[in-house]
């Protein structure tokens, strides 16, 4: 999901968002229904969506071609919260006060 949220999701915001400013302002006064939304996203959606977008999410996340350093070790220090021992299994779960 990411390389379509740093892509993909994110061309398609603006195309769309475009859309709708232009259509804002060329037709003062009347307000966008769902129908007009629909059409906009329908519109935006090819120019959002190409084999350049895709290769390129995937390139900036790092997933392909794999690149291990794209992550700093502060991008998981939010994480650092949740760490647990590893428990073998079938060994009793104790419960710990929180």
């Amino acid at each position: 999901m990411q390389p379509l949220e740093v892509t993909f999701f994110k061309s398609l915001h603006t195309f769309v968002d475009f859309l709708i400013t232009t259509k804002l302002k060329t037709s003062p006064g009347k307000r966008l229904t769902v129908e007009h939304i629909a059409s906009l996203v329908g519109a935006g959606f090819p120019k959002a969506t190409s084999k350049e977008t895709a290769i390129n999410g995937f390139r900036k996340t790092g997933l392909w071609p794999v690149d291990r350093h794209v992550f700093k070790d502060a991008d998981f220090a939010a994480t650092s919260v949740a760490d647990r021992p590893f428990q073998e299994s079938g060994a009793k779960e104790q419960q710990q006060p929180i």
